[in-house]
């Protein structure tokens, strides 16, 4: 009996890595999933795609941003989608001000460029292959850190 436990105990040891790695394997999105979804919320989207890296562009109130693939299986499904706007400014942005970003704001991650232009991102992250809520409430946190950082950087800069 003392083994009959054991290898049972034995056997789910092994079957549960065997259980991630399958649901890795089946789970996440294709980035045509993630195109469909933001079309549905009325954006525009162009794929991007091409050598070797899947990605989108999209707009939001005039302002263009990118998504990223990351963590992607064989079947192209990837579990996170980073998204990312970069904002070309003449004179730079002050770094004290991204440090004030990314002190105060929960959403979008803040950082400068070598120019010193300022940047903003927001990893999604997904499960299942329909996640589309899961995607959709971390796109939403995307667009409102997007428009308050739009905001933040007094961008477009209008020069005198």
């Amino acid at each position: 009996m003392r083994m009959a436990g054991l290898l049972v105990g034995l056997i789910l040891f092994w079957a549960t890595p065997l259980q991630a790695q399958n649901a890795h394997s089946s789970g996440g999105m294709t980035i045509q999933e993630v195109a469909r979804i933001l079309e549905k919320e009325g954006l525009p989207v162009s794929d991007m795609s091409g050598s070797g890296a899947d990605w989108l562009r999209s707009e939001i109130d005039g302002t263009e941003f990118d998504v990223e693939t990351y963590n992607c299986n064989a079947k192209s499904r990837c579990t996170e989608f980073l998204f990312i706007a970069g904002f070309d400014m003449p004179n730079g942005f002050p770094i004290e001000l991204i440090n004030k970003w990314n002190a105060e704001e929960l959403a979008g991650r803040a950082f400068l460029d070598e120019r010193r232009d300022p940047f903003l991102d927001h990893v999604v992250s997904v499960s299942a292959p329909n996640d589309d809520a899961v995607f959709l409430e971390g796109f939403y946190l995307w667009a409102a850190a997007l428009r308050e950082f739009v905001e933040f950087i007094e961008y477009p800069q209008v020069e005198v």
